[in-house]
């Protein structure tokens, strides 16, 4: 009987995006928040390049499906 051939979570390869644009330009918020240098990277909070968020990012697979799907979620929302 042969198993299924599954991808360890281990090797998948995930991608930060940003929560609002999806956009995968993020660097940690430490410094320009005032914070303590590597601290905000423990915590996981990130700032977007793009849009300003700051906050926790997304991680997924595919940054460019995810981005289009982002896209899609704006133009319902107006």
């Amino acid at each position: 009987m042969k198993r299924a051939c599954m991808t360890h979570p281990a090797r998948m390869r995930l991608t930060k995006v940003c929560l609002h644009c999806g956009s995968p330009n993020l660097v940690t918020a430490s410094l320009e928040r005032g914070g303590i240098p590597g601290a905000f990277e423990l915590s996981g909070i990130y700032r977007c390049e793009k849009c300003g968020y700051v906050g926790v990012p997304l991680l997924v697979k595919d940054a460019a499906k995810y981005r289009k799907h982002a896209s899609c979620l704006k133009k319902q929302k107006r």
